[in-house]
């Protein structure tokens, strides 16, 4: 979508042009702005970028032609000014739009487009009354709300009105990165207290402050709650069972003959009877939901504990949490990883069955297990669990929109009621336990508060 022109006279020198215009803003006595133009293209031709920038600058501050902002935008990408030139392409295509000049307009926003991963976009939004200054320079009420380009790096964001605090936050920026900062309330200024002393007292002591000024603090509770859906895959190669109990099965004897245990009885022939199914992994969908509950050490640090659960089918559950942390990476993006311990129950399908052997029939047996026969209890689908299981968890989550991209509700400052991010994200996790392994790859929304 185009954004709308609302630049002023005073927008259009200090977003589109820049600051070394003064000079050439009437450029020399009797030219125009096409002379101008031609004159700072022949300089360009020649090498020499400053003196062409300037010419062009003073060219568009007297006829703002598309075509001549078009090549203004060239020459500060030769200064090394990305965000001037970022500026010029804008005033271009606007121009281009009034002029309707379709391609030129085109071959702006097209440039445009490909610029903005040398520059970062700021967005300022602010309460009317609020002057707003980014580097020392005024900016225009007009490009409030609005994405402006400015060059990666530091920058010092600063804010003030009549009987207020001033404001002020420094910004770190990289190239394609777009952020958005909300100026909060600014704070009344204090009253000054008048204090009688008389004449003849000598001065009192001097009054201690509660501390009740100093600004909050950044640390904070974050609580998140969500819903996930996705699936479960569990490779729980054996397990007890109580189906296997009862089934008969030999063991070799030194004698030449075989003895005859029993799955679950262990009391007849000690040493014997202790019976491990072995199953097919299992895979099924997973509902369920997750939280996270912790404490903000920063606006991009929160460190707590999550833990999530949900149905798997069919018939079956996973229930896991542990120790994590969550980093906001860049821009909308929230990254993550975590430690859990848990625990799964799922159907599977019964392949084979193993019993235990004496140790002094292990010889003739030929091991410490033998098969124990199925019989029709090959193939039964049966319940078995995971046991206690261990392993770590990811998150890759972003903020969706309608939020700033520091993850604030717009218009509250952190910590204030309601604020939080909403988030989408997967959050998968593998676990290894005794008897198998269990992968979860669940997806969903949640609401982090904080």
């Amino acid at each position: 979508m185009r954004r709308r022109c609302s630049w002023t006279a005073i927008a259009l020198v200090t977003l589109c042009v820049g600051t070394d215009y003064p000079a050439f803003a009437a450029g020399p006595t009797g030219t125009d702005a096409a002379s101008l133009a031609k004159e700072a293209k022949a300089l360009l031709v020649r090498g020499q970028t400053e003196a062409a920038c300037k010419l062009y600058a003073a060219s568009v501050l007297l006829d703002a032609k598309s075509s001549v902002a078009l090549e203004l935008a060239g020459c500060r990408e030769k200064q090394g000014k990305p965000a001037l030139a970022y500026r010029a392409l804008e005033l271009a295509a606007t121009s281009a739009l009034r002029e309707k000049a379709g391609f030129v307009e085109k071959s702006a926003r097209a440039k445009q487009k490909a610029l903005e991963k040398s520059v970062a976009l700021l967005t300022v939004t602010a309460r009317d009354g609020v002057t707003l200054s980014l580097d020392g320079e005024l900016v225009d009420p007009a490009e409030l709300a609005s994405a402006m380009a400015v060059d990666p790096g530091e920058h010092r964001l600063t804010g003030s009105t009549d009987g207020k605090q001033p404001w002020e936050r420094t910004l770190k920026l990289q190239a394609g990165q777009r952020e958005t900062v909300a100026v909060p309330a600014l704070d009344d200024v204090p009253k000054p207290v008048a204090v009688a002393v008389a004449p003849a007292s000598p001065p009192g002591p001097e009054l201690e402050t509660d501390g009740t000024d100093a600004p909050p603090s950044d640390a904070r509770l974050v609580v998140e709650v969500g819903f996930l859906g996705g699936f479960a895959h569990g490779a729980i190669a054996s397990s007890t069972t109580s189906t296997l109990s009862g089934l008969p099965y030999s063991i070799a004897s030194t004698s030449g003959g075989a003895l005859v245990a029993a799955c679950s009885d262990t009391t007849t022939i000690p040493g014997a009877g202790d019976c491990v199914g072995d199953f097919h992994a299992h895979t099924g969908g997973l509902l369920g939901a997750q939280a996270f509950v912790g404490w903000s050490l920063g606006p991009r640090v929160h460190l707590g504990g999550r833990a999530f659960g949900g149905t798997v089918t069919p018939g079956g559950f996973v229930l896991a949490g542990g120790p994590a942390v969550s980093l906001r990476a860049f821009g909308p993006l929230w990254l993550g990883l975590g430690g859990v311990i848990g625990f799964e129950r799922q159907q599977a399908v019964l392949l084979s069955a193993r019993g235990s052997v004496p140790a002094g029939a292990q010889a003739a047996a030929g091991g410490a297990e033998v098969d124990v026969p199925l019989g029709s209890k090959l193939g039964a689908v049966l319940d078995i669990d995971s046991g206690v299981i261990g392993g770590g968890t990811l998150e890759v989550a972003v903020s969706l929109l309608g939020l700033s991209q520091d993850g604030v509700v717009r218009g509250k400052p952190p910590g204030a009621a309601l604020s939080g991010s909403l988030l989408v994200g997967v959050w998968p996790s593998v676990m290894v336990g005794s008897r198998g392994v269990v992968v979860t790859a669940p997806a969903g929304v949640s609401f982090r508060f904080h």
